[in-house]
């Protein structure tokens, strides 16, 4: 004899769960499109309700990864150092009676960046014939091949030099790749002659500079 602790006669109420948990409030930091930073952090976050115990993952590109609950019923997923691209996702839960639900595929989009590159010319852009002059090209990335370019010429980088009289068009090229746009960015270079004196003057000036009182201020 099996005693149930149930009297006879007595009703009971047996209560299922067939719902599966609900989500909301689906974000990602920073927002889709994003333009590619290497070691950028990617946090996405979403909301879930269920009345029993859950686990809920992340789909990301086709990988399952774990996601940390932070309270409240929001999980979280974090991930680092990613290439440009387009990357799918979504959420997946389960409770523990086995319901799932899920999000709907998504997209997170990583653009490729523009190298922030500048040219640097000293001690000027215009300078005396005679001056030693220092051309740098900046701001490449480590990833990418930059190249500095003399009217048309590959010349080291930074390009010393004690140029003769004219006008130098630098440019500074990258050469792009999976994170990077190609770019480049232009400068000109005047290296001034020194002329003769006016008639009956002495010494010398650079050439349309005589903006002086008289030829021997200058």
């Amino acid at each position: 004899l099996v005693n149930t602790g149930i009297q006879e006669g007595s009703n009971r109420t047996l209560t299922v769960d067939t719902t599966a948990p609900l989500y909301a409030n689906l974000t990602a930091l920073p927002s889709s499109p994003a333009s590619y930073s290497p070691g950028q952090n990617y946090s996405f976050n979403s909301s879930w309700t269920d009345t029993i115990a859950i686990n809920v993952v992340m789909n990301f590109s086709g990988v399952i990864y774990s996601t940390v609950n932070l309270g409240g019923g929001i999980y979280n997923f974090n991930i680092s150092d990613l290439a440009a691209g387009n990357y799918s996702f979504n959420w997946i839960a389960n409770d523990s009676l086995g319901h799932k639900n899920q999000t709907a595929l998504a997209y997170y989009l990583i653009e490729k960046a523009l190298p922030n590159l500048t040219l640097n010319m000293a001690p000027a852009s215009s300078v005396t014939v005679g001056t030693t002059t220092n051309v740098s090209g900046l701001g490449c990335p480590v990833q990418i091949n930059c190249t500095l370019y003399r009217n048309d010429t590959n010349v080291s980088n930074p390009d010393v030099n004690t140029l003769s009289a004219g006008n130098y068009n630098y440019v500074f090229n990258a050469t792009g790749n999976i994170n990077y746009t190609n770019a480049n960015v232009s400068a000109v270079l005047t290296v001034n002659a020194v002329s003769a004196p006016p008639s009956g003057g002495g010494g010398g000036c650079i050439v349309n500079t005589w903006t002086c009182g008289g030829w021997s201020d200058c």
